[in-house]
């Protein structure tokens, strides 16, 4: 029902004649194509619908599709990219048998395949005791959304992220209103940055679409967790892996399937960084939720 609903919606937004469509920088399936027919455009996908969302609501928004690799569009294409569900789509079809053992499942959305944001976002669930976590990841995400905030990709070969990014966000916004108005989420994890962002501000401070309960944090990313001007300036304690097993026991096994080298670094094997964002979420995210009036 949710899925229907939003792939009918996002091919109503998706057109050349909204004032809002990105004409300029949007990603095409191919370089040089022209940019005067809608075809040529890759379309923004509706978010990853859990099979149990409905019970808890919980809406997670990463910052932006970032689509750089030209054999990541063809893959897209191949298996019908042109379709508005990529996320479930790679959920339910992995490409090989390393997709299939993947611990953290692939589902085109980096900082979910990469563990960072699943976990900080099961974390958060456990510590505001909106649900208890499963055992696994795959159980854990068939109970919530989840999706990118910036629903296209900025073409060229560069990792171009615009979560904080006023001019390529407003692309989104009507697809972000839309989410929010089919969803009804009780629960948003969004990224601190693009909150601050006031056409953002504008759409969130809409109280009939936005949930009372949102958590704003850092994007979970190197520069974030590694960045001496981001977790690690503060005197975090890092939570050891006792503690972290007293919070949900399945906790310490997630842990150690983080794809750590691509979240702090490959020198940080036991990725004692990441223990750090245990204890920002603590003090910085779970002690400051804030209503849809006080973003």
């Amino acid at each position: 029902m949710y899925a229907d609903n939003l792939q009918n919606e996002y091919k109503k937004l998706f057109t050349l004649d909204n004032e809002k469509f990105p004409l300029n920088w949007a990603k095409t399936w191919e370089q040089n194509l022209s940019r005067n027919k809608l075809e040529n455009f890759i379309p923004p996908t509706i978010p990853f619908i859990g099979k149990n969302y409905e019970k808890y609501k919980i809406l997670i928004y990463a910052s932006a599709e970032v689509l750089t690799c030209n054999n990541h569009i063809k893959y897209l294409s191949s298996y019908g990219g042109k379709i508005t569900n990529r996320h479930r789509h790679r959920f339910d079809n992995p490409k090989n048998k390393e997709e299939i053992d993947n611990f953290f499942p692939n589902v085109n959305c980096q900082p979910i395949t990469n563990g960072a944001l699943t976990l900080s976002a099961a974390y958060i669930c456990q510590k505001a005791n909106i649900l208890d976590i499963p055992n696994n990841p795959r159980d854990f995400l068939e109970n919530i959304a989840f999706g990118n905030f910036g629903k296209f990709s900025i073409d060229g070969k560069s990792n171009l992220d615009y979560a904080n990014k006023a001019y390529y966000l407003n692309a989104s916004l009507d697809y972000i209103e839309t989410d929010l108005k089919i969803l009804e989420p009780n629960y948003l994890i969004i990224t601190a940055a693009t909150t601050q962002k006031k056409n953002v501000k504008k759409l969130l401070n809409d109280s009939s679409i936005t949930p009372n309960n949102i958590f704003k944090i850092y994007q979970m990313n190197f520069n974030n967790i590694c960045n001496t001007n981001r977790i690690n300036k503060n005197d975090y304690v890092p939570l050891t892996e006792n503690e972290l097993s007293k919070i949900n026991p399945h906790f310490p096994i997630w842990h150690k399937h983080l794809d750590i080298k691509s979240i702090t670094t490959k020198n940080d094997p036991d990725s004692k960084k990441y223990y750090k964002v245990y204890a920002y979420l603590n003090e910085e995210v779970l002690t400051k939720e804030k209503t849809a009036n006080e973003i």
